[in-house]
C-alpha cells in the first residue's frame, strides 16, 4: 500500500508493477510448499501457521527454514 500511494505505482504505463504481483504469486507458492511440507513430515498446525507467518516478515522465513530442518530432517 506504501508503494500504491507513495511512488503511484499502479499508475497505468508503469513497468514496475509487475513486482507487486510477482511478490503475490510468489507468497502463494510458499504457503503451498509449507502445506506440502507440513503433510510429509506431519507437522502440528501452530508450526504450521508460525512458518506461514513467517512468510510475511521480511528474511524470517530463510531463520524458520533452517529451524525447521534441523527439527524435522
Amino acid at each position: 500500500m506504501i508503494a500504491k500511494y507513495a511512488f503511484n505505482a499502479f499508475d497505468e504505463g508503469n513497468p514496475f508493477i509487475v513486482i507487486p504481483i510477482a511478490h503475490g504469486y510468489f507468497y502463494i507458492v510458499y504457503i503451498l510448499t509449507v502445506l506440502q511440507l507440513a503433510v510429509q513430515k506431519r507437522i502440528s498446525l501452530p508450526v504450521i501457521l508460525a512458518l506461514v507467518a513467517a512468510g510475511t516478515i521480511p528474511v524470517a522465513s530463510f531463520i524458520a527454514e533452517r529451524k525447521i530442518v534441523a527439527k524435522y530432517p
